[in-house]
């Protein structure tokens, strides 16, 4: 059984982007897709590892990403 990756996305304003869970690929990555992120600014990316079913307790990880403004 593979882990399952779920996530939430937060936007500049505060608010919640996208949320969802996702398997990891056959190499054993997990790839979202940042590219619809709506506006530029700095988005909060939480990850959270859930092996086995178990979802007890995670331990989360927070990663940032900043979306540029075209011109």
């Amino acid at each position: 059984e593979r882990p399952e990756c779920r996530y939430v996305i937060v936007g500049p304003d505060g608010k919640v982007v996208r949320a969802g869970a996702d398997p990891f690929d056959k190499s054993g990555r997990l790839v979202l897709d940042l590219k619809e992120l709506p506006a530029p600014g700095r988005y909060s990316i939480m990850t959270a590892l859930y092996v086995g079913g178990n979802s007890v307790n995670p331990e989360i990880k927070v990663f940032e990403h900043r979306v540029t403004g075209g011109s």
